[in-house]
């Protein structure tokens, strides 16, 4: 028997949120989700348990299935009643549902010797239903019972009428445990067995083995499952491969996606020819740029007053992130938008917002980056993998922007992930837009050629300070139907264009999203964002210590020369020639630029003959507790990590007599300058 605990008193009959509640509030509550106009919900498991749901149909009605001890069933009612604290003409409360097999339910005999072909019926009610799909190896549902109440203010609710903040509802995908899958197994099939023969052998309603519901969640077998298969929610309209636009609610075979705008009605898409189909998408990213108008990006130029988006990359790639939320679903990979400010306060997290707020109406959650190291924050991004809701947010990035994880997702189309109960990895569909904000941003030499750059700089010493006319968050939620219009309408109108070739930068691994993304806006007359990635590429420490050691072997004679000639060297030797000291020699006798004479107020040893080839080789390769000393082996493994082409120059490495030799070679393939 459930705990009965205090009285919920209801101020008006149709307050069924407050029903919702109280009922949310028993201790064996099992699951709740919204259909339409009813609330479906399950308390208790086994003997114990009870299916019912609530509809605003004709007032509030709550109907209680019946279970094979009738007993059982009223004294549920008399505790529903009590914990409302309401009378039977406030509460419409229908016990008539008889424990027999709905026409709409397969009925499924639990006898013995029938598992095989029980589980058989069940995964096909299952599949038919279109209400449980499989993502990997995982069962999943498109969860709806989440309710919030948005920053915008006046939108109509989903009961009518209008609120001062409204209530929207949020969806994503939620793995199955044993004891949602159960409640979900009930709704498409009746269980029951056979009563005693002196009975008549009744039909006694009964609820899925625990057997079935493990070899359910991990199925495996010569056949493919008749369970769908799903890799993500939208609650916008989205952009397929083909380059239509899905805009019908349910679950869409071209993409395995499904979409559920959960009340929200966007406006139709314009008719787009050939011939208006640039102007189209011109007026299409102007408006998008709109809610950037206070911002001033590292490449932003005002041309009377005005910012100039033809000239503009940074607010380029701003207004292309509404747009890449949106076709994740048609692109393989897409790179990750790291937005980047010199000082804390300046709209880093408010930009990479945005995007994330057209596509799900409210707020966004965010990761916590200051540790990337953390197992906090691989939990956290593993649960944003596996919401599957096309995006996350990795804010206040502190130190380097890498990581494993975030390679595979950026690289592959399924990444690993491990449920939380079952501790079991399962591959799972990476398509989502990656976000990152930190302060001056240190990147991974890996990270950087798979990242869209934006930096703010509002020329302020505190810009947290500054004083803005309007929030970026309201005019997007407020615009936000007209806003998926215009990103759909950019990529569209360039598919009905043709897609004419535009000449980019490439984009290595991500040659779909440059092509749905990058080059529909240069065809509209934007500049190429993907020269962000270039820049990126160029800094950091490897870029650096790269560099540094190309001149360094360059000014010390040891790379190729103009004859194609280049010795080659072992680590020890390049220790060697590093720390090898300048000869001294009096004053009379120096006859060459090598020699080095003492001056009068010199008490050390001679200075180092290479000392430019010295700090490189210390910048990469300094011994641990041993400071100015260069460990061989260190050395070895930089210059072995480094092998790529750069400026013209190429370190290279053969293997002689089991000994690693290097030699900085010229490049015979285009290199990095110029890019």
């Amino acid at each position: 028997m459930p705990d009965t605990g205090s009285a919920v008193g209801l101020d008006d009959s149709n307050d069924i949120d407050k029903i919702v509640d109280c009922i949310k509030s028993f201790t064996n509550f099992v699951a709740g989700e919204w259909e339409e106009d009813r609330w479906i919900f399950d308390i208790g498991t086994g003997d114990a348990a009870f299916r019912g749901f609530l509809s605003l149909a004709g007032g509030v009605i709550l109907v209680i299935s019946g279970t094979a001890d009738p007993r059982r069933t009223e004294a549920m009612i008399q505790v529903i009643k009590t914990r409302l604290g309401v009378v039977a003409d406030l509460l419409k409360i229908d016990d008539s549902l008889a424990p027999q097999a709905p026409v709409d339910r397969v009925a499924i005999n639990e006898g013995a010797g029938m598992q095989e072909a029980n589980l058989t019926k069940a995964m096909e009610a299952l599949g038919r239903s279109e209400t449980v799909y499989r993502r990997g190896n995982a069962i999943t549902i498109p969860d709806r019972s989440v309710r919030v109440k948005t920053r915008y203010r006046g939108e109509a609710n989903a009961r009518g009428g209008t609120a001062q903040y409204a209530d929207r509802t949020q969806i994503g995908l939620v793995t199955l445990t044993p004891e949602i899958l159960s409640a979900r197994l009930e709704r498409v099939c009746f269980f029951y067995r056979l009563g005693p023969a002196r009975q008549g052998a009744n039909r006694v309603p009964a609820y899925p083995t625990n057997r079935m519901l493990k070899q359910i969640l991990n199925f495996t077998g010569d056949t493919n499952s008749p369970i769908k298969s799903i890799t993500g929610v939208m609650t916008t309209p989205f952009l397929r491969p083909d380059g239509t636009v899905c805009d019908k609610p349910g679950y869409d075979d071209a993409t395995g996606v499904f979409f559920d705008p959960c009340g929200k009605v966007f406006p139709p898409m314009p008719a787009i020819t050939p011939e208006n189909a640039q102007r189209l998408a011109w007026q299409a990213a102007n408006r998008l740029a709109h809610p950037f108008r206070e911002f001033r990006f590292d490449t932003s130029k005002k041309v009377a007053g005005e910012w100039m988006l033809t000239l503009d990359r940074d607010r380029t790639a701003a207004v292309s992130a509404f747009m890449a939320v949106l076709a994740v679903h048609a692109v393989r990979t897409s790179p990750a938008y790291i937005i980047e400010a010199p000082m804390p306060g300046s709209g880093k997290t408010l930009i990479a917002e945005l995007a994330p707020m057209m596509l799900i109406g409210d707020d966004p959650a965010l990761v916590n980056g200051t540790d990337m190291s953390s197992d906090t924050f691989s939990n956290d991004f593993d649960t944003a993998l596996l919401a599957a809701r096309g995006f996350a947010i990795i804010d206040n990035v502190h130190g380097k922007i890498g990581g494993g994880k975030l390679l595979a997702m950026l690289t592959s189309k399924e990444v690993n992930v491990r449920l939380y109960y079952s501790q079991q990895a399962v591959p799972v569909g990476a398509g989502m837009l990656l976000l990152i904000t930190a302060n001056n941003a240190e990147i991974d030499y890996e990270i950087a050629r798979r990242a869209i750059m934006m930096r703010i700089d509002t020329g302020s010493e505190r810009p947290n300070r500054n004083v803005h006319g309007f929030d970026p968050r309201d005019e997007v939620l407020r615009d936000r139907g007209q806003m998926v219009i215009d990103a759909l309408t950019i990529m569209r109108a360039y598919v009905v264009a043709g897609c004419p070739k535009q000449n980019g930068v490439p984009m290595g691994s991500f040659e779909d999203w440059g092509r749905v993304v990058r080059d529909a806006l240069m065809w509209a007359g934007l500049p190429d964002i993907a020269v962000s990635t270039d820049e990126a590429y160029d800094v950091g420490d490897a870029i650096e210590s790269l560099d540094a050691m190309i001149d360094a072997f360059v000014e010390s004679g040891l790379a190729e020369d103009d004859s194609g000639v280049a010795a080659q060297y072992q680590t020890a030797q390049i220790v060697a020639l590093a720390t090898e000291r300048m000869r001294e020699v009096l004053a009379e006798t120096a006859s060459s630029p090598e020699d080095w004479v003492r001056p009068n107020n010199w008490d050390g040893p001679p200075p180092f003959r290479r000392q430019k080839l010295r700090e490189a080789c210390l910048a990469v390769a300094e011994k641990k507790g041993a400071r100015g000393m260069i460990s061989k082996e260190r050395l070895g493994h930089w210059l072995s990590s480094h092998r790529r082409p750069r400026r013209g120059w190429t370190f290279t490495r053969a293997l002689e007599d089991g000994r690693a030799h290097y030699r900085l070679v010229k490049t015979q393939w285009p290199s990095d300058e110029g890019r």
